[in-house]
């Protein structure tokens, strides 16, 4: 016999995670259509403790990339927010709520974008003992080599501190 992992007013993490398979392909389904630019919506609803809030745990931590999908393995790299909704929160509440979270969202990728910018930068102009590189010489790529580096260290350091 099986202990439920799912307690009301706590959270199964996703390894304990069990006996939502069609629910979790079904969310997975849909973060692949939405990634594909046809948004999905979704209602989760049900009795306390049957692990609804386990579900949306692991649905987040799919979309973020701390875990692959289900079926095709994808590591995905949605922003993902929570926002905490009470029996008295407003529209205006929630609007504001939410736009916290996406500016927090924002703000990390973009503070580790402009250190990683940063670096490269500094890396890109060095002499050694009379060998020297320097980015300006080949200067129409480097724009967008600079980009692509800082997309791949964020992207990086996003899997590495999962």
């Amino acid at each position: 016999m099986r202990v439920n992992p799912f307690r009301p007013g706590s959270i199964a993490a996703p390894g304990y995670f069990a006996g939502r398979f069609s629910e979790m392909r079904a969310l997975d389904q849909g973060l692949y259509q939405t990634k594909n630019g046809n948004p999905w919506h979704f209602l989760i609803h049900g009795e306390a403790g049957i692990g609804k809030s386990s579900l949306l745990l692991a649905a987040d931590w799919t979309a973020n990339g701390q875990i692959p999908t289900m079926d095709e393995e994808l590591i995905l790299n949605f922003a993902t927010i929570n926002v905490s909704l009470e029996p008295n929160t407003s529209y205006i509440d929630l609007i504001g709520k939410i736009g916290k979270g996406l500016s927090a969202q924002l703000n990390a990728r973009e503070k580790l974008k402009s250190l990683l910018k940063t670096g490269w930068e500094f890396l890109s102009r060095w002499d050694v003992m009379g060998v020297s590189y320097n980015t300006q010489a080949n200067q129409t790529n480097s724009a967008n080599l600079l980009d692509e580096l800082a997309d791949t260290f964020v992207s990086a350091n996003s899997r590495l501190a999962n």
